[in-house]
Order: C-alpha cells, then structure tokens, then sequence
C-alpha cells in the first residue's frame, strides 16, 4: 500500500479502513501481507504525531 490515504469510491483513507477491517483468521494466513501492514500503519502513526504537532503550532501561531 503505497498510500494509505488514497480515496476509493466513498472517503479519503477508505481503502486503508477497509483493509483495516479485515478478519482475524486472513492475518494469520498471510504474515506477509500482515507485516507489511502493520509497517504501514506505524508509518501512518508516525506522520499522524508529526502533523499533529505541526497543526497544533499553526494554530496557536495563528488563531
């Protein structure tokens, strides 16, 4: 997944909520594919935190 914010036919981000979604079991069966998102999602975290403290600043600078 190269961009988890990519939009579907419905959200921004609604592919990546759909993965999101998916059963306990598929994740047990395909590791790899596990793997790779949950580096995904720490890669997600990581930018969330970033932007957060970025919007935070803006806002108190600018409000």
């Amino acid at each position: 997944m190269q961009n988890p914010f990519g939009s579907g036919d419905l959200y921004i981000g609604d592919l990546f909520c759909s993965i999101l979604k998916v059963e306990k079991e598929y994740w047990k069966e395909h590791k790899e594919l596990k793997n790779e998102l949950d580096e995904v999602i720490r890669t997600y975290e990581e930018a969330r935190k970033t932007l957060e403290e970025h919007i935070s600043k803006y806002r108190s600078d600018h409000l």
